[in-house]
């Protein structure tokens, strides 16, 4: 069996609107990956109905592209500007900022209160999810 566990992205919504509220790409490396994600964030600020999603970047930063504010390498400068936030997963630490930071408990709060009333969880198996049959899919993309 093969497993690209390399590129995922989630998509967070609001099961009773069916609004999505953020998405977390999640990248091995950043390479050209960031970019991409950083080029969904400004098409999805340029209408009306998408621009109050945010995007979050989420890497274990095999590369270090994350690693140091000054000087920057174009990935970071990537993340400071063009997203809404990034989260590293590493052991090694990073230089944080406002925008780049260590992926620990604040990750999950941060992200669980992008809204003022946080993120609703849902359970995609519960027979009420308007999702429901898609518990099983392993990529959304956008």
């Amino acid at each position: 069996m093969n497993l690209d566990l390399t590129c995922q992205n989630i998509i967070i919504y609001d099961p009773r609107t069916l609004k999505v509220i953020a998405v977390i790409s999640s990248k091995i490396t950043l390479r050209e990956r960031i970019a991409q994600t950083g080029y969904w964030k400004l098409k999805l600020m340029q209408d009306e109905v998408t621009k109050h999603i945010k995007v979050f970047f989420i890497t274990p930063d095999e590369d270090r592209t994350l690693k140091t504010k000054i000087p920057a390498k174009k990935g970071r400068a990537i993340v400071e500007v063009d997203t809404d936030g990034s989260y590293v997963m590493s052991e090694e630490k990073v230089e944080e900022s406002d925008k780049v930071k260590m992926f620990d408990n604040r990750g999950f709060e941060e992200i669980d209160n992008i809204q003022a009333g946080g993120i609703i969880k849902y359970d995609a198996t519960a027979p009420d999810s308007p999702f429901s049959h898609l518990a099983h899919a392993q990529r959304v993309h956008i």
